[in-house]
């Protein structure tokens, strides 16, 4: 018997069924669009996730490379700053070979006569004394001790009977406590001490 003439009762039941079959197949299809969806999502966050991890490597080289001029800079500084510590451990223009050299100073002498010295100072530590470049017998140094610092003139180190008998000044290059230098530079030579200040001119 065809649909048309079927009673109402069934007709119904019939439609029912049908409508539930359409909303049934009709959620399957909702839901596995859903999940089609979803799936493509996940895809995508992958392969972006894929290629912000690629894209992070320049990053990384360029953060490498400025880490790597940091530390160059730092270095640098740090060479500075040891050269300049260096400067500033010693006198101005100090240049230890300008010590060894000829120099004339004026000593004072009691009675307000002043007196031009010309001194040298060897290679050898020797302090000489006079055009001719002799050792002095009494009362003036013979040797010096030296440093980038300081100076300080010493007699022989064997005395001279001869002097215990000789009634002289002493030099002033001679002090209780060693000369600081001052300034050393290709004009003078500056030492001072004790309140006292010396120039030596350099010839």
């Amino acid at each position: 018997m065809r649909n048309g003439n079927q009673p109402t009762g069934q007709r119904d039941q019939t439609q029912r069924k049908q409508t539930h079959t359409s909303r049934v197949f009709g959620g399957l299809h909702q839901r596995g669009a859903s999940q089609l969806y979803l799936l493509m999502l996940v895809r995508k966050a992958m392969h972006r996730g894929r290629v912000a991890h690629t894209s992070d490597i320049p990053t990384v080289e360029r953060t490498w490379r400025s880490s790597a001029k940091k530390l160059s800079l730092m270095r640098y500084v740090v060479c500075l700053l040891t050269l300049f510590v260096m400067a500033c451990s010693t006198p101005a223009d100090m240049t230890p070979d300008l010590l060894y050299r000829t120099y004339t100073y004026v000593q004072k002498n009691p009675g307000g006569t002043d007196q031009t010295v010309i001194v040298t100072l060897t290679r050898q530590n020797e302090v000489r004394f006079g055009v001719d470049k002799q050792l002095a017998i009494c009362c003036a140094p013979t040797r010096f001790r030296a440093t980038t610092t300081t100076i300080e003139f010493l007699g022989p180190e064997v005395p001279n009977p001869v002097c215990a008998a000789v009634d002289c000044r002493m030099s002033e290059l001679v002090a209780s406590t060693p000369w600081q230098i001052e300034r050393l530079n290709a004009i003078e030579l500056v030492i001072t001490t004790n309140q006292q200040r010396l120039v030596l001119t350099a010839q």
